[in-house]
């Protein structure tokens, strides 16, 4: 039998045997809807928020808060729709919430900005969370977080992300735009201390130690000043839900909907799972990590796991690179979680993991001797990875592919 996957802009075919059991899923598609429609009626009749003319009033200086290029976010169409509106407050700025991320390029910035670039790049910055001294502390809670300045002069903040799952923080989206989105760096490290711990995982909010740390220490964010809008993306990245108003209730219920949108039902493990990777979170290694997070919860114990991602920017983190270099024994890595964290030691533990689950197999660009750094097993191409899978498991193995992997969560049926 023929299967065809699509990591890329073109496709790829591979043979297989008629006796496999395979099975593929991926992020559903969401019927035509009205953007310009349905994205108005989301601000005039937000949740538990006056409407976005009304937020917008009065109001001196406008902070919009948006996603970076590692997230397929709609952030120019919303721009679009909603530019007159914003552009009525006397002084603007869009800030993009990059975290410990790189600053976009000027590619990355017309993809974000989109139809609006012209209009609205030379009001936008990129945060710079390693810019320590640009930044300030102020209470988050709990804790004293190092905050980008732009964020506590505002009078207004309109935040603009799109809600999917995260593989240790339950969901992208929400509180996390501020923290770690405009945090600096000892305020990032600490919220992702708790990434090493096993209730890290995707689709839980309650419980979630990662989650439970965000939104105890942004305490700063005052409800009265903010209006959010929260995005659920279908599998083409087109809008199939908006939820705006009121930060913390537009965030839930786009979990409701990203819930419906990106976990899939699967009535068994299997014996190998094939995770394809697709853009944005297939420029490097350090993102690509989201799709076996993901694909492992359909893995069963012994099986392989065959990651598919280009990762044209290679390893993708300094940090990343340099802890697999302070602890090159990779058989010590699962210990790491009982020590002081630093960051990017969550990546090791999580790591270590998934090996004492099954296999780990990697078809990029990365160098083999890099890849095994990071205890990948490098194979040249997705046929002879699944040609050496069905070697080891044999003719009759169950086969799981998962389309576009990084966003999409198998669910096992009981």
């Amino acid at each position: 039998m023929k299967l065809i996957i699509t990591p890329n802009a073109e496709s790829v075919t591979v043979q297989l045997p008629d006796t496999l059991q395979v099975d593929q899923i991926g992020r559903t598609a969401a019927g035509p809807t009205d953007i310009v429609k349905a994205m108005n009626q989301a601000v005039d009749r937000p949740l538990d928020s006056p409407p976005l003319n009304d937020f917008l009033r009065d109001a001196d200086d406008l902070l919009v808060v948006v996603n970076d290029a590692t997230r397929a976010t709609p952030t120019g169409t919303v721009l679009s729709i909603l530019g007159d509106r914003l552009t009525g407050v006397g002084n603007l700025k869009i800030i993009v919430a990059t975290g410990l991320h790189r600053a976009p390029t000027d590619q990355e910035y017309r993809t974000i900005l989109g139809q609006t670039y012209d209009r609205f790049r030379p009001l936008t910055v990129a945060h710079d969370g390693h810019d320590l001294d640009s930044l300030v502390w102020i209470d988050g809670g709990n804790h004293k977080i190092l905050i980008n300045p732009a964020l506590a002069r505002a009078d207004r903040v309109l935040v603009i992300n799109s809600v999917e799952p995260h593989f240790f923080a339950g969901y992208t989206g929400g509180r996390k735009s501020f923290l770690p989105g405009l945090a600096g760096y000892p305020s990032v490290e600490a919220s992702h201390a708790a990434a090493v711990h096993p209730d890290a995982v995707p689709l839980r909010i309650a419980g979630n130690p990662v989650r439970g740390f965000i939104e105890s220490n942004t305490g700063f964010v005052d409800p009265a000043r903010t209006f959010a809008i929260q995005l659920v993306l279908d599998r083409f990245d087109k809008i199939a839900q908006i939820s705006a108003g009121n930060l913390d209730q537009a965030f839930r219920l786009a979990c409701a909907g990203a819930d419906s949108m990106y976990t899939m039902s699967v009535n068994r493990r299997y014996d190998i799972v094939l995770a394809v990777v697709k853009p944005p979170l297939n420029i490097n290694l350090y993102q690509a990590e989201k799709s076996w997070e993901h694909a492992r919860y359909g893995l069963k114990n012994g099986g392989i796991l065959i990651c598919v991602s280009a990762c044209p920017e290679g390893v993708g983190s300094s940090f990343y690179q340099r802890l697999s270099e302070k602890y090159p024994e990779q058989n010590t890595w699962i210990a790491l979680a009982e020590q002081p964290y630093e960051m990017g030691l969550h990546k090791l533990v999580r790591t270590a993991r998934m090996r004492a689950q099954g296999e780990l197999w990697l078809v990029s660009n990365i160098a083999d001797d890099t890849a095994r750094k990071f205890w990948y097993e490098p194979k040249v191409s997705v046929q002879a990875a699944l040609d050496e899978a069905l070697t080891i498991k044999g003719p009759h193995a169950s086969l799981l592919v998962i389309d576009d992997a990084a966003l999409t969560v198998p669910v096992v049926s009981a």
